[in-house]
């Protein structure tokens, strides 16, 4: 057990069970029940220097996609956004829903409303598109028309697996 107001390896704790850091006292996150969805590192066994500088960091739902936010998040500054993560995050199959609740989402390139890398899996294309080579290549230059059209920018997608990356700049 850590004795209040001593120092840790993680930051020092307050009385409160709150990290000081410097001018302010800054909650730790609260996990909430994420249900199915995982999270790349898993955040909430992380001390507050981590949660500053977490890298890449990941939501996966099995089977459905996963959310990549490429770079370094300060996720200790936006603690709320990991509090009401399932509210704020919907993998469902063939989309992705960051902030459904508009009232809830921040200015571009504050919280999670920001550069992120979208994958999605069992985006099959119509049983006639997968009969030969040049049926494929039309299915997934319809994929990337349609990508670019909803304003994202086309990764890949491979119609034998039926994956399908790409990336947006906000939601």
């Amino acid at each position: 057990a850590t004795e209040a107001g001593s120092t840790t390896d993680t930051g020092r704790l307050s009385s409160r069970g709150v990290i000081v850091d410097g001018q302010e006292d800054l909650p730790l996150p609260a996990a909430p029940d994420l249900g199915d969805m995982e999270l790349y590192p898993n955040v909430y066994e992380l001390g507050p220097s981590a949660l500053r500088r977490v890298q890449d960091f990941t939501i996966r739902k099995r089977d459905i996609g996963e959310v990549t936010f490429p770079g370094t998040l300060d996720l200790l500054l936006y603690r709320n956004a990991l509090e009401t993560l399932p509210q704020i995050v919907r993998l469902e199959p063939g989309e992705v829903l960051i902030y459904p609740d508009v009232s809830m989402k921040p200015g571009e390139g504050e919280g999670l409303n920001r550069t992120a890398i979208i994958t999605l899996y069992n985006c099959q294309p119509p049983a006639n598109s997968r009969r030969d080579d040049a049926s494929k290549a039309r299915y997934r230059d319809r994929i990337a028309h349609m990508t670019e059209v909803k304003g994202a920018k086309f990764i890949d997608y491979d119609c034998d697996a039926g994956i399908w990356r790409f990336q947006v700049n906000h939601f």
